[in-house]
């Protein structure tokens, strides 16, 4: 113990002698565990540890890639999303989603809104309950009958003041009207920052689509 001590004071001796390459090591010190615990971070939120959701470890994403591209990873088109439903043979479930900018009016001052159009089996196959109301039901996948929102928690509390009655009400999105058919529990999002979700409605035309890649699909 006698002889650690004698190591830390002459250690100290040194250091304060010259003090410019103190600073210097001092700080590269500093950006090196700062950098690893960083790194740290997001693998432990990206890699470590499990997604919110019911049985995480089952949860995929399917993507598509190009022959002549292949580092880059595309969403399915949903006439391949068609295709790999019908031929599934691995999958529990799957579903569609798409994510975009929608102005939203109605109640309170307009603003911008992250919104997703998601399939309807999307929220049981996550097994996440709405806190208020209902999820989408599958005749609402139907374009026309596609009226319906269910709306973030941090969203209510915003625009509705955490109002009960909030289901049943009505809201605008891009001009079209909606009906508030859910709430989402407290710190659920899926993707995250999402602020409110609508059925994804495809049209026949729509499901026979193969050039645009811009549906993302999550399978258990």
């Amino acid at each position: 113990m006698g002889v650690l001590l004698q190591d830390i004071r002459y250690g100290i001796r040194m250091l304060l002698r010259s003090p410019g390459f103190t600073i210097v090591a001092v700080l590269t010190l500093a950006l090196g565990i700062g950098a690893n615990t960083a790194i740290f971070t997001v693998v432990n939120a990206v890699l470590l540890r499990p997604l919110p959701y019911k049985d995480a470890s089952r949860l995929v994403n399917l993507n598509s890639t190009l022959t002549y591209f292949p580092e880059f990873h595309l969403g399915e088109s949903p006439a391949d999303f068609v295709d790999i439903k019908t031929k599934n043979q691995s999958f529990e479930s799957m579903a569609m989603y798409q994510m975009s900018a929608m102005n939203l009016t109605g109640e309170g001052n307009p603003e911008e809104i992250s919104a997703g159009a998601v399939s309807p089996n999307l929220f049981p196959m996550l097994g996440v309950r709405p806190l208020r109301g209902r999820w989408f039901i599958e005749e609402e996948e139907q374009p026309g009958k596609d009226s319906t929102a269910i709306l973030s928690y941090g969203l209510w509390q915003r625009r509705f003041g955490a109002d009960p009655g909030a289901i049943g009400k009505n809201l605008t999105l891009d001009g079209k009207l909606y009906t508030i058919v859910g709430i989402l529990p407290s710190g659920f999002r899926f993707p995250q920052k999402t602020d409110l979700w609508i059925p994804l409605a495809l049209s026949p035309a729509d499901l026979r689509e193969r050039e645009m890649h811009g549906t993302e699909v999550l399978a258990k």
